[in-house]
């Protein structure tokens, strides 16, 4: 994503990878709105604007998933809108539009928009330009919006920014961009093998990983993984900044800091409460606080909510202003060796089963994963899981508070959201994937779920997904499979398997079908 002045600007001859990214959705946004004390403005039906929209990944699933709301999305590199253009168009998306344009030239006629995402760009482009940002989301962010912009942050890019400059140094002689990042990525590996006493450096540690992490994000798609570096550290212009500078960059422009759009990055939940009470003690304002969270963090990267400066913030968190949102989990029951009872995330992030309306509420949730419930109806659900009669409001107060609680440690333990994805949390009989999915599946494994989440297909899945249009049942989906492997193999990842011993080629493949369903139902990649 860029709007660089530079009209040869590279991304017109390597294409930004098509993804969408969670946490731009204004279902999310909104829902960290309501927390802090803002009304914001209905997602079902919103104006949003996304500048730097590169292809389209981002706002197509988006526009899809709230029909009522419209979309404008703009990028300098016009044969990334042409590709968004012709998305849209395929999936005949009415609420959406794109536009060919530099962010400079924003017409004010365009009017206000009620969210704005600018997902990276301010790092990346030359100071003007982020200047030019700034302003438009001033002047074209509703009254009662919120903007989201992320970008790139010191200290934590430090070291980033000396790889950058050891491939620039490597490369400078090369013309070709792909070449240009997979020579600096053959370098980079050479260097962190050439390290002496790798195990004692403190660089060669920080190689290793940043080659883990950077080098290697996408299983399926290593021209994505070569895209992200050139645009990323490799771009023209990549300036990294303190928060209190973007903070500061933001107020010289009428927009204050509402908070992260990863809120539980906001909680001191990995610093020892005696520090963060020492980090508190230091700071005159959350700017501060959240500046020297950043010292503390080695911070790269901040995906930042801001607000017109005249906008009222309530910090003082409360669970009663959830009550209007949606809550979903990702988390399951267990109860260990020695008898002790929790709810735990695949990442092992943990919530003690203490409170059993809180624990009724989230066996709820795991019952009916990927979905989310309206807080309301998780109440009523998990009253009647415990046989409490009428509405009881001190059950009805733990359990908000405690969800906001879990929502501040760990957006896997409890999720909230201002809209409803309606996804299924089981296969149909008629299993239909969103048509987003299936037409992005035709190029990609990496597809967009209903919760606007990235989920990546496997053998088997790929193989289902441009069946699922709600109109072939099992009989139809197990004849296709059966056709598509010729009926002599099941579908694996490693590819041609034999049928297990004392199993037909029909019983594999009907356990291969329902496998293949739950997964993607558990993805949130099949309509309720």
């Amino acid at each position: 994503m860029n709007n660089s002045q530079d009209k040869s600007f590279i991304y017109d001859e390597v294409s930004y990878p098509e993804l969408c990214y969670s946490l731009t959705h204004p279902g999310r946004v909104a829902a960290i709105g309501t927390l802090l004390g803002l009304r914001p403005p209905a997602v079902e039906h919103c104006r949003v604007l996304e500048i730097g929209c590169a292809g389209g990944g981002n706002l197509v699933p988006m526009a899809h998933s709230l029909p009522g709301s419209s979309f404008l999305g703009i990028d300098l590199s016009e044969r990334q809108i042409d590709s968004a253009r012709q998305s849209a168009a395929a999936l005949g998306l009415s609420n959406l539009q794109f536009r060919h344009m530099n962010l400079i030239d924003l017409d004010p006629e365009l009017g206000e928009f009620d969210y704005i995402i600018a997902h990276g760009v301010y790092s990346w482009v030359p100071g003007p330009v982020r200047d030019r940002l700034l302003a438009a989301c001033k002047r074209h962010l509703a009254a009662d919006g919120i903007a989201y912009v992320s970008y790139n942050t010191l200290p934590g890019w430090n070291n980033i920014l000396a790889v950058r400059e050891m491939i620039n140094v490597r490369t400078r002689h090369l013309s070709d961009p792909r070449e240009k990042v997979r020579e600096g990525r053959e370098f980079i590996a050479s260097i962190l093998a050439m390290v002496p006493h790798p195990e004692q450096s403190p660089f060669a540690l920080f190689l290793k990983d940043y080659i883990a992490t950077r080098f290697r994000r996408f299983s399926d798609r290593s021209d994505w993984e070569e895209s992200m570096l050139l645009h990323d550290e490799l771009s023209t212009v990549n300036d990294p900044v303190y928060f209190h500078q973007f903070a500061t960059h933001a107020a010289s422009h009428g927009l204050q800091y509402l908070a992260e759009a990863d809120f539980p990055h906001v909680m001191p939940n990995d610093i020892e409460p005696e520090n963060a009470a020492k980090l508190q003690q230091m700071s005159l304002s959350v700017v501060d606080f959240e500046q020297y969270m950043d010292f503390v963090r080695d911070q790269t990267f901040r995906a930042t909510l801001l607000v017109h400066d005249n906008v009222p913030i309530k910090r003082q968190l409360d669970g009663e202003k959830l009550r209007g949102l949606y809550v979903s989990s990702r988390t399951r029951f267990v109860r260990d060796e020695d008898g002790k009872e929790f709810f735990r995330t695949a990442e092992d992030a943990r919530w003690p089963a203490e409170e059993a309306i809180t624990s009724a509420a989230l066996l709820h949730l795991e019952s009916i994963a990927p979905r989310a419930a309206h807080f309301n109806d998780l109440f009523k659900a998990a009253c009647q899981m415990l046989n409490l009669s009428g509405t009881p409001e001190k059950a009805a107060s733990v359990l908000a508070d405690d969800l906001l609680a879990a929502f501040c440690v760990d957006t896997q333990l409890v999720e909230l959201l201002a809209y409803d994805p309606a996804c299924a949390s089981i296969a149909p009989e008629h299993p239909e994937m969103s048509s987003v999915a299936r037409h992005q599946a035709r190029q990609s494994r990496i597809v967009s779920n209903l919760r606007h989440e990235q989920a990546e297909l496997d053998t088997t899945t790929s193989v289902l997904a441009p069946l699922l249009d709600g109109q072939h049942d099992r009989k139809a989906l197990l004849q296709a499979l059966a056709s598509r492997t010729q009926g002599a193999v099941t579908i694996t990842e490693q590819g041609a398997a034999k049928v297990p011993e004392g199993t037909t080629v029909d019983e594999a493949l009907a356990r291969e079908l329902e496998q293949g369903l739950a997964t993607l139902a558990g993805a949130a990649l099949l309509l309720a």
